[in-house]
């Protein structure tokens, strides 16, 4: 993700990729706020990128555990 916000992050691609709709719309229309928003980006965008990932996998994993749960059952 890190690579990708280097080479398309003034175009807002990682926002559009973490789900933030509206702030990759918003980093589009002003070009990375004039390359400001995308350095700040390149650091903040690794630990967006954990949690969005962590998210991820924790309901992956309680929908896995819940179709498993009602499988013993029946």
């Amino acid at each position: 993700m890190l690579i990708l916000s280097i080479f398309l992050g003034s175009y807002g691609i990682d926002r559009f990729l973490l789900g933030e709709t509206g702030l990759g719309i918003l980093k589009l229309l002003t070009c990375g706020g004039c390359g400001i928003w995308t350095i700040i980006d390149w650091f903040s965008v690794q630990q967006k990128t954990k949690d969005y990932n962590f998210n991820k996998f924790n309901e992956l994993y309680r929908n896995f555990i819940k179709k498993f749960a009602k499988s013993r059952i029946l």
